[in-house]
Parts: structure tokens; C-alpha cells; sequence
């Protein structure tokens, strides 16, 4: 398995930025899933790990490159109605992720 930087529950920062989030979906070496848009194949995007985000005080998620994020150091939760939807618990400053 490739090794990534963040996990699913994983707190991250934007590092230009500055807003927080939590990890909810992993595409490791940029391997994305059907439901997204396409974007460009550059090979650097072919190689990096790229994240699905829930972001703070909003109401949507976004998808970043592991070069953009930089770990939360808060570890305060988040706030985002679609939670619930990914993970069941918050627990020392990590989301537990829900069993599908």
C-alpha cells in the first residue's frame, strides 16, 4: 500500500490559505474516482496523494494535494453538516471514521 501523509479522521490545515478540515477519502499516487470532474494529467498530478476534505464552518468539501496541507494542531473539531455522513465519533483530536 502506498504510504500517505494523512488518514481518513485526520485534522489538516490549508498551508496558503489557512482553513481547517478533516480527511475524509484518500486518493493515493492521484488515482481519482469516476464522480470528479476531470482535471489535467499532468505528471506530478498522477504522482501526489490528493485528499477529499470536509471543510470547517462551511457546507462543502473540496479536494486538495498533499502539498497543500500541512497537519491541524488545534485538534478542536470541525463543524460541517455532512459529518455524520463520514465518521461516527471525534476522539483525541482524530474523526473516527464510520464502518461501511
Amino acid at each position: 500500500m502506498d504510504e500517505t501523509l494523512f488518514t481518513r479522521g485526520d485534522l489538516v490545515r490549508h498551508k496558503r490559505l489557512g482553513y481547517r478540515g478533516a480527511v475524509y477519502e484518500v486518493e493515493p499516487n492521484g488515482k481519482k474516482e469516476d464522480s470528479w470532474p476531470p482535471s489535467s494529467t499532468s505528471l506530478e498530478e498522477n504522482q501526489e496523494t490528493w485528499y477529499r476534505i470536509l471543510v470547517d464552518n462551511a457546507q462543502h468539501s473540496c479536494r486538495l494535494a498533499e502539498h497543500e496541507l500541512t497537519k491541524d494542531s488545534s485538534r478542536d473539531p470541525i463543524k460541517n453538516p455532512k459529518l455524520d455522513q463520514y465518521f461516527q465519533d471525534f476522539e483525541n483530536g482524530k474523526y473516527q471514521p464510520r464502518v461501511i
